[in-house]
């Protein structure tokens, strides 16, 4: 659907609309994507493993660097069906309690984006009523919270 067509349907019904919100929509905050997650857990480990000798020349390039990462496995195995993202930070971060401050840092560096902020007067006014997401920040609230 166009964008103003969806402005049109949202102003003429409001409150029957759901917004579904996944992780691309942090992204403009500064939350980083899974990609961007996997491939700077990958660079940390590559410049653990090679020390500072290849960091001088930037590191590997992106192919390079994958098809490194394919080749280890550290001190855990990948389990059947596991995502790189999943891999990475269980590799990266071989505790529980420290995956969640590593994804709490990331989140308390994030800032609403325009869209939050958007949706967030939409909500206040009741044009939206309901909004799901499955990302693990407060951007939304901290964007509603802002307006008072």
């Amino acid at each position: 659907m166009r964008q103003d067509k969806l402005l049109d349907k949202l102003v003429v019904t409001p409150g029957r609309f759901v917004f579904f919100l996944g992780a691309g929509t942090s992204a403009s905050s500064g939350v980083p994507m899974c990609a961007e997650v996997v491939q700077t857990l990958q660079r940390q480990a590559w410049v653990r493993a090679v020390g500072a000798r290849g960091e001088p020349f930037g590191g590997p390039d992106p192919e390079e660097l994958a098809a490194w990462a394919s080749r280890q496995t550290g001190p855990i195995s990948r389990e059947a069906g596991e995502s790189d993202y999943s891999f990475w930070m269980r590799l990266s971060f071989p505790n529980a309690v420290e995956r969640q401050e590593e994804i709490e840092r990331w989140v308390r560096r994030a800032v609403p984006s325009a869209g939050y902020h958007y949706l967030a007067r939409l909500l206040h006014t009741g044009v939206v009523e309901t909004v799901a997401t499955t990302n693990f920040d407060n951007l939304l609230y901290d964007a509603h919270r802002q307006l008072g």
